[in-house]
């Protein structure tokens, strides 16, 4: 092992990257891993933080099932 990421793989005989061509999927999730922690790292010092439920099923967070009554 010759450290994380990319640029540590060069001299690595074992692992064939081309460092000049970074995958741009694997840049965009870099991204996103970067906004998200530090997000959270807002969220855990009580900072108010915006997340965005893409989530279209009613598991998860929230106030209770979407029955208000035991009739449903």
């Amino acid at each position: 092992v010759m450290g994380d990421g990319l640029a540590n793989q060069i001299n690595n005989p074992e692992v064939e990257v081309d460092i000049t061509k970074p995958d741009m999927t694997i840049r965009q999730q870099i991204m996103q891993l970067k906004i998200m922690t530090n997000r959270l790292g807002n969220a855990n010092v009580g900072n108010d933080v915006d997340f965005q439920d893409t989530s279209d099923d009613m598991s998860g967070s929230g106030s209770g099932d979407s029955c208000p009554d035991e009739v449903c």
